[in-house]
């Protein structure tokens, strides 16, 4: 089954040009803007920064996280596609 992908890249992006301009007029500003954010992840970052966060640091946290949100999801979809095989088994 194809579905919509959840975010679009242009749409990222331009949150992305949205928040550094804001950043640009200071942390006061961008922790008011993260309220606007719609996006988990982006969000996450923004709060981050806006705490004092190193690049480096940001990086390794956010990395590390979406690595573990990709093998819970991969982990999730592998134990449904063993429960329909069971369940066909079962139904047979």
């Amino acid at each position: 089954m194809v579905t919509k992908p959840k975010f679009q890249l242009h749409e990222l992006a331009k949150e992305l040009i949205e928040a550094a301009a804001i950043y640009r007029k200071g942390p006061a500003e961008l922790e008011k803007h993260i309220e606007s954010v719609q996006n988990p992840f982006i969000k996450d970052g923004l709060i981050f920064i806006v705490n004092g966060s190193k690049y480096d640091d940001l990086k390794i946290i956010l990395t590390q996280r979406e690595d573990f949100r990709y093998r819970r999801e991969s982990h999730e979809s592998d134990l449904l596609k063993t429960i329909k095989g069971r369940a066909a088994l079962i139904t047979k």
